[in-house]
């Protein structure tokens, strides 16, 4: 799905087409039409920018498998399970904790330049409230659940780095409002390699899942004193009081798609919860060990389409017949893409869990050959929710993904109560490809409709 694949990666990209009457992109100065063609290239400014964010994911991508590898090997794979689980935790409590109003510090700024600094510091303290609130959770949740797996104050202590990286965050969304995404690209790449330095310091003093965990907190205390002090030294932000009046304004508008953002992460993320609710830690890291791989060959369809997306955007609404046949064009190269790289994640997978993690996890080798199959799938249904946002049809998106994420609650109860963790890879895949069938009637239907008129 189109937004699990996205995590933090500059989403104004997508929710500018998404408003009903939002022209995008398209009006910005960064983004030109050709007179023959119709279609749209990359200023250099667009390609900076991109470039930036591209990097970023890299290094993050990158970064976070280093520091799986390492806490697997210096931990053993029931730590490293936890590690894992918790990781993913506090990866949803961010981007709840979010309530999608990064979206909103790029609209509201560009739509009032003047009042940067109170939109910046409004959504902040609106974050600071979402944060708490997700830590008290979390901190209920582990007293109501006996499992190394779910319970422990360490899970508390390490749940204060969602209000510490939400925060970090409103910073570089604001560089992003300003046609500046290179602070963004560097603190966020700093932020990851931070982490990966930290921890492997930490496990050469003591190896030990607080280590781990103690690292990754520093590392994020680092990047926020870091980035207030880069913003502040080059935009001159000022802190200012919070309104109530902008704060449930603020909340008002970033709802709708704060939903869809909150529903794509949780879906993405639902089966190794499943897995850490219905097994233990060991079947939780073997899960953990296959499905990192997946999550990191969907940042390539993602990183694709988000170099696309201005161009789409752009011919959608300046030329229907450019943007039908980029669209085409775009959709073939993703199904070619993901069939390719299915097949050679499912021939080379025994190759990539074994040299990198090792023997122990020899059961992860079948788990990710099941995974494979659904990259496909995956690799197009991010596709088709992008170009559904394209022609602002963000409800669309949103309820199919409600529905299918309801749908995997309920394979998953059943897959891992007869296959154990086979159970949840198996109902990842049955769920994609139910997702891929319903968009491609979506298609159907327009296309239906073309023929009528």
């Amino acid at each position: 799905m189109c937004c699990c694949s996205c995590l933090k990666q500059p989403w104004f990209l997508i929710i500018n087409a998404a408003v009903p009457g939002s022209s995008g992109l398209s009006n910005e100065p960064s983004i030109k039409t050709t007179g023959r063609s119709g279609g749209s290239v990359f200023t250099k400014a667009i390609v900076r920018n991109a470039i930036s964010i591209f990097g970023a994911r890299f290094i993050n991508a990158l970064s976070s498998l280093l520091i799986f590898l390492i806490v697997s090997h210096q931990l053993g794979k029931e730590l490293f399970g936890i590690f894992a689980l918790w990781n993913t935790i506090i990866s949803s409590g961010i981007i709840i904790a979010n309530f999608g109003t990064d979206i909103l510090i790029i609209k509201m700024i560009k739509e009032d330049p003047a009042a940067a600094n109170e939109i910046l510091f409004s959504t902040i303290y609106l974050k600071i409230i979402t944060s708490l609130l997700i830590v008290f959770l979390i901190a209920v949740g582990s007293t109501l659940y006996e499992s190394d797996l779910w319970s422990g104050g360490i899970l508390v202590f390490y749940s204060t780095t969602i209000l510490i990286n939400v925060i970090s965050q409103s910073f570089w969304f604001y560089s992003d409002a300003l046609n500046k995404m290179e602070y963004h690209g560097f603190l966020w790449a700093a932020s990851n390699i931070l982490k990966l330095f930290f921890i492997y310091i930490g496990f050469m003093l003591k190896k030990n899942l607080s280590t781990a965990i103690g690292a990754v907190i520093l590392a994020e205390g680092l990047t926020l004193v870091l980035s207030y002090g880069m913003l502040k030294w080059k935009f001159q932000i000022r802190r200012t009081q919070a309104v109530l009046s902008r704060l449930a304004f603020i909340a008002g508008r970033a709802w709708p798609f704060a939903a869809l953002l909150i529903v794509s992460v949780l879906y993405s993320r639902f089966d190794l919860f499943m897995v850490g609710f219905l097994c233990d830690a060991r079947a939780v890291g073997e899960y953990a060990a296959a499905s990192k791989f997946l999550e990191m060959i969907s940042l390539l369809s993602g990183t694709l389409m988000i170099a696309v997306f201005p161009v789409l955007q752009s011919d959608y609404l300046k030329n229907d017949k450019a943007f039908r046949k980029q669209a085409k064009r775009m959709g073939l190269s993703l199904l070619a893409a993901g069939t390719i790289t299915s097949l050679l994640v499912f021939y080379f997978s025994d190759i990539l869990i074994l040299r990198l993690y090792g023997s122990a996890f020899q059961d992860s080798v079948i788990l990710l050959k099941i995974l494979s199959m659904g990259i496909i799938f995956i690799f197009i249904n991010n596709y088709m929710a992008y170009y559904h946002l394209v022609l602002n049809r963000e409800k669309t998106v949103l309820y199919l993904v409600v529905g299918i994420a309801g749908f995997n609650v309920l394979l998953n109860f059943y897959g891992i109560g007869r296959y154990q963790h086979r159970g949840a890879a198996m109902a990842r895949i049955v769920s994609e490809v139910i997702l891929f069938m319903f968009y491609i009637l979506l298609l159907c239907r327009d296309y239906q409709r073309g023929l009528n008129r």
